[in-house]
């Protein structure tokens, strides 16, 4: 995941939504909306899990807590900020790519509100 740190992460995610925002026609749109899908997906899966995770007791309980907690961290190591993730979904819903735009903004909004309640349950 170094890779994701380096300059040139930036400079390809703005040269992508440029050409996203200048052509709305544009293939630059779908790696985008790949990458929105993929982060909703990730928080979901945690957040269901979580959700499975409360039916269990003692022990195992707090293990899979502890491993939805790593995977959280995982999920965390691009080095996007909320209002990153807003602003590239609302690029993407300007330009016609509102289903991949609506599911980023969830992700932004699952990301909010499971990440400090899998931090209190895993310790």
């Amino acid at each position: 995941m170094q890779m994701v740190k380096k300059w040139w992460f930036t400079a390809l995610l703005t040269v992508l939504l440029t050409l996203v925002s200048i052509s709305h026609g544009s293939f630059a749109g779908y790696p985008l909306a790949a990458l929105l899908w993929a982060d909703f997906f990730a928080w979901a899966v945690i957040g269901f899990s979580g959700l499975y995770a409360c039916a269990l007791t003692g022990g195992e309980r707090k293990r899979v807590f502890a491993w939805l907690l790593r995977f959280a961290q995982l999920a965390d190591r691009v080095p996007l900020r909320w209002y990153h993730r807003v602003f590239i979904a609302v690029v993407m819903w300007d330009t016609g790519w509102k289903l991949a735009a609506f599911a980023g903004i969830h992700a932004v909004f699952y990301r909010r509100m499971i990440r400090s309640e899998l931090e209190r349950a895993a310790a």
